[in-house]
């Protein structure tokens, strides 16, 4: 993102990235820890915006564990179907939160 998008005031929404498998930490005999990945989508606009997922090296097969436009929230998740194109369709004011099960 550049400087301008963050001083944008009509901005009305945001995707975070968050990857498990670059965690600097390591356990107790000096292993790598590994965690799901998961990708935050809010969206404060009135109407549903598509968002793009992040390309399938960061992570397929992702599962929905939280959407609030449906009352959802599970923590085993719900198979997405990303469909064509890799997006997914967020309704108005509302977050979804996709997981990509680090053993997938």
């Amino acid at each position: 993102m550049t400087e301008e998008n963050w001083t944008n005031d009509f901005a009305k929404s945001l995707a975070v990235y968050l990857n498990g498998r670059t965690l600097r930490s390591v356990g107790p005999q000096g292993e790598m820890i590994l965690d799901d990945n998961f990708y935050l989508i809010f969206n404060a606009y009135g109407g549903p915006l598509q968002y793009q997922l992040p390309v399938e090296r960061y992570g397929p097969n992702w599962v929905k564990v939280i959407d609030t436009a449906e009352g959802f929230i599970s923590e085993e998740g719900e198979p997405f179907d990303e469909g064509e194109g890799h997006t997914i369709n967020i309704q108005g004011h509302s977050v979804v939160v996709l997981k990509q099960p680090k053993f997938m």
